[in-house]
């Protein structure tokens, strides 16, 4: 959402940008809508999870390794994430080099790969791997050999093929009182009744807005409309149950809250680009080659 808190984020003493390593999710994961000037790169070595970036909102497995852009809003990636791993995040403020800096020509892909990052990005295969082995070395590093990590791993993902775009287009931070609780309000709506048939007079009520009025309310705050958003929300759920249960297709369809199977297979296909069966497939063939 367009909404959002403002995260205050202090570097680590002695030092330029933070780096956090934990075991499981900390105290300083926030699970709920905010932003902040830095840059964050974020490193979960295991596990599945829900990624809330913008207007983008997927399941992740075997882990996640994600570009977080200046000032985009985004949710904790670790909320939903139960079992044992390690994360490690990374935030900079823009000009903590100097507010040129990055504007020198050696610097020209790096500064191609963080205008980029407006959308959230999301690296995996050898880049995922590799990129989080140095982000682990980053965290027992101080001085200079810090900043040069940093430096080596930005320089890594600028060239790196191994990614995704998040957000079709970049994402305008607007923010307007009540905002943040209203927001917080419709997301625990539709995460507690994404299963059940969703009436738009019902959710407008929530937030004590007509019909109409939420309906321009929601898309001025997310590009999206209510039921694109549910849809988005409905879907990365079914990703999750395709790739970690047995459950057919159609049980999982209505599992999320579609009635009909056409329908889902369609906003499947449209929200990810494969069938529900294609993205199975293709799920079992990455845990067998990441297992091996």
């Amino acid at each position: 959402m367009r909404a959002a808190v403002l995260e205050s984020i202090v570097p680590d003493f002695n030092s330029s940008f933070r780096v956090l390593a934990l075991d499981n999710a900390g105290p300083h994961c926030l699970n709920y809508w905010h932003y902040h000037p830095e840059y964050e790169l974020v490193y979960i070595d295991r596990g599945c999870g829900t990624r809330h970036i913008g207007t983008s909102i997927d399941q992740f497995a075997n882990g996640d390794l994600i570009l977080v852009g200046s000032n985009l809003p985004h949710r904790s990636f670790t909320e939903d994430l139960m079992e044992p791993h390690k994360e490690v995040v990374v935030q900079w403020h823009p000009h903590f080099m100097g507010k040129t800096f990055f504007e020198q020509p050696e610097f020209s892909l790096i500064k191609e790969l963080l205008v980029r990052s407006q959308n959230g990005i999301s690296f995996y295969g050898q880049t995922k791997d590799q990129i989080g082995k140095l982000l682990i070395e980053l965290h027992q590093q101080q001085g200079y050999q810090k900043v040069a990590t940093l430096m080596d791993i930005l320089h890594e993902l600028s060239v790196s093929k191994e990614f995704k775009n998040l957000n079709a287009d970049g994402f305008e931070l607007i923010q307007r009182p009540n905002d943040q609780d209203r927001i917080e309000k419709i997301f625990s709506y539709v995460k507690t009744r994404y299963q059940q048939a969703i009436e738009l007079d019902e959710v407008a009520q929530t937030v004590n807005m007509t019909k109409q009025s939420f309906c321009r309310y929601f898309k001025q705050c997310t590009a999206l409309t209510f039921f694109e958003f549910v849809n988005r929300y409905r879907i990365g759920q079914a990703t999750q149950q395709l790739a970690y249960t047995s459950e057919s297709v159609g049980e999982i369809s209505y599992n999320c809250g579609f009635n009909n199977l056409s329908t889902f297979n369609k906003h499947f296909k449209l929200i990810t680009g494969m069938t529900p069966l294609g993205y199975r497939k293709m799920h079992k063939r990455v845990i067998k080659r990441e297992a091996g």
